[in-house]
């Protein structure tokens, strides 16, 4: 036992394990510290501080031992032949005993044994509860069910213990039969805090336990219908559980961003949604989302499961907000004295700036109105405004003013929808004139013939309602000349 401590306390150095073995609870785990050298029943009082809880026909618990070599081998209560049978200690040379089931009493049949703790349980912390147990060779029954109850107080001589009293442990894994070896019992419990002592035993009825004839006993159905367990090395150690870490929220500013924490050994990762990650099963995955998301991670701890029979899970979520591309929009043209609006539809909580901001009807919207009178080149920059980081990314647009020398003219304007389109278009070998909405929607389109050197007349009839609208004619990606109409009913 000892030297099983020393090594898993060492590899808790190297690979971050988080029980620490040094933390036992428990006082005396071996019994091997006594008052005084018995070789007789009810005598584990001498392993102070050990105590018996109670005994179903009223005796007390036992503790067995070999204070030195002058004892004779072979004593009632000796090691490691006694009146049982024949054990070694698990470690060091004592180890205690109780019964755990009698088919002579049909309620009832077991001993407990009580530790006070060197310290109260915390309130929500995981306990690792561990003892090794093995049957005594003369016995004629098994039995899987014991447990281990945790109480704010002393239960010495309470006699009505496993009436009153439900553990907060029970073994439901081990099969507790093996006459030859020590087998672990263990499991977790979380604790409701300030509970100082621990009692073990079997706290279910004869009917309700998980009893068992087993081969091998003695042959005598008045003395030997028990199942009566050696105890050895008992230990209570708080569960420190690695926890899942994301880490802080993150700003991907153009590409991509390291979420998570360092790798700890032992423990399983698992991310979701995978979309955007380099790898969704390592610690620390490189995110470049398209857009702002939330990752949740899952942290299974496996460090335990070789200590406690128990893994832990735990979950922690980060959010990767994605700043919006910078988008001034395509290169326009104007006619001298004309504006056009330039940018991209803006998005909520994100902020605009446009440099120089001159010749702008708002430097800080996502679509202002441009109208300069040469050609001119605007950088927009944009940054989430709900964000303290303030990352910032940029995009340019130019817009190029032309001298418009094309004859265009559209009456009536004001107009019911209907009107004429006169113009002269100069150097010009195709364009086609064009209607947008007030939210810069393209919702007219009328190719124009260029052939007559004379000019043009059109007419143009539409069925738009009420409202203001843009005109544009276009040759190819030149704008050559652009307007507004007043449609009324």
């Amino acid at each position: 036992m000892r030297q099983w401590v020393i090594f898993v306390a060492l590899l808790s150095q190297v690979f971050y394990v988080r029980i620490d073995l040094a933390q036992n609870l428990v006082p005396n785990s071996g019994f091997e510290l006594t008052t005084a050298c018995g070789n007789s029943a009810d005598e584990l009082n001498y392993a102070f501080p050990w105590n018996d809880s109670t005994w179903f026909g009223g005796t007390t618990c036992d503790l067995f031992n070999l204070c030195d070599s002058l004892d004779t081998i072979g004593e009632i209560y000796d090691v490691p032949i006694n009146t049982f049978g024949n054990q070694l200690p698990r470690s060091g040379k004592n180890y205690a005993g109780i019964y755990t089931y009698s088919t002579f009493t049909p309620d009832h049949s077991s001993d407990y044994i009580e530790i006070e703790l060197l310290d109260s349980l915390r309130h929500n912390q995981e306990y690792c509860i561990m003892f090794y147990v093995s049957l005594a060779d003369n016995e004629n029954y098994a039995n899987n069910t014991i447990g281990a109850y945790f109480s704010l107080n002393s239960n010495t001589n309470n006699s009505l213990l496993h009436s009153i009293h439900v553990p907060q442990f029970t073994n439901t894994t081990s099969q507790l039969n093996d006459k030859t070896n020590w087998t672990l019992v263990s499991g977790s419990i979380v604790a409701t805090g300030g509970e100082r002592y621990m009692t073990i035993g079997n706290f279910a009825s004869n009917a309700q336990s998980d009893a068992y004839w087993v081969p091998g006993g003695i042959p005598n159905p008045n003395y030997w219908n028990y199942s009566y367990y050696f105890i050895d090395d008992v230990s209570v150690m708080p569960v420190n559980y690695n926890t899942a870490n994301c880490g802080n929220d993150k700003n991907v500013c153009g590409d991509s961003v390291h979420i998570g924490a360092p790798a700890i050994s032992g423990c399983i990762y698992r991310w979701q949604p995978t979309i955007g990650l380099s790898d969704s099963t390592i610690a620390q995955p490189l995110a470049s989302p398209s857009n702002t998301t939330i990752y949740v991670l899952s942290l299974i701890d496996t460090n335990k499961a070789t200590v406690c029979s128990v893994s832990h899970l735990s979950m922690d979520s980060v959010m990767v907000s994605v700043l919006p591309k910078a988008d001034a929009g395509s290169d326009q043209q104007i006619c001298e004295g004309y504006n056009m609006q330039i940018g991209t539809s803006a998005e909520i909580g994100v902020a605009y700036e446009w440099n120089p901001q001159v010749y702008l009807s708002d430097y800080i919207t996502a679509q202002p109105f441009a109208s300069p009178p040469q050609t001119m080149s605007y950088v927009l920059t944009v940054s989430d405004s709900l964000l303290s980081s303030h990352c910032r990314t940029s995009d340019t647009v130019m817009v190029g003013v032309i001298p418009c020398v094309n004859e265009i003219s559209v009456y009536p304007n004001p107009n019911n929808g209907s009107f004429i389109l006169e113009y002269n278009l100069s150097n010009v070998n195709s364009a086609a004139f064009y209607i947008y909405n007030v939210l810069g929607q393209k919702v007219f389109r009328s190719p124009l013939p260029t052939t007559s050197s004379k000019g043009e007349r059109v007419e143009i009839n539409t069925s738009f309602s009420t409202g203001v609208y843009f005109w544009q004619v276009e040759s190819g990606e030149k704008k050559i000349a652009i307007g507004k109409i007043v449609i009324f009913d």
